[in-house]
């Protein structure tokens, strides 16, 4: 028999893909996330906040995998569909990187890479590589 702990939610974006990784670095595995739009394909349409969007983010896992988990927004757009992840440390810089796909949101599908960065101070959580993309969106 297997055992199932909700650790949290996407709501109302519909999780797609996954992928576990000590994001932190403190020895536990974490869970990064994407989610599928379910607006237009061909632009970004009228769609609003609470609507089914594409989302990236990350679940902290609290040590206890049982407790509460911290959902980490990093991105929510009106179009895509994040679905793949791989986790290595890709600029040998010591943290999480993740390499992953994008689709049905063209012209923006195809292969990208999300570099965790680490500071003392706050920062941007997210620095779009791309002039044109679709709408960045609120949480609902």
């Amino acid at each position: 028999a297997w055992n199932a702990f909700v650790i949290g939610s996407f709501f109302p974006d519909s999780m797609t893909g996954m992928e576990v990784a000590d994001i932190d670095d403190d020895g536990d595995m974490d869970l990064m996330a994407g989610s599928y739009s379910r607006g237009p394909r061909t632009g970004d349409g009228d769609v609003d906040k609470d609507d089914a969007l594409g989302r990236l983010g990350w679940f902290e896992n609290p040590g206890d995998a049982k407790s509460d988990w911290t959902r980490h927004d990093i991105s929510r757009r009106k179009r895509g569909m994040f679905d793949k992840f791989i986790a290595r440390d890709l600029d040998k810089d010591g943290d999480m990187d993740f390499i992953a796909t994008r689709g049905n949101s063209a012209p923006y599908d195809g292969v990208f890479w999300l570099e965790q960065v680490r500071t003392n101070s706050p920062v941007a959580a997210f620095q779009a590589a791309r002039n044109e993309e679709s709408e960045e969106m609120p949480l609902p």
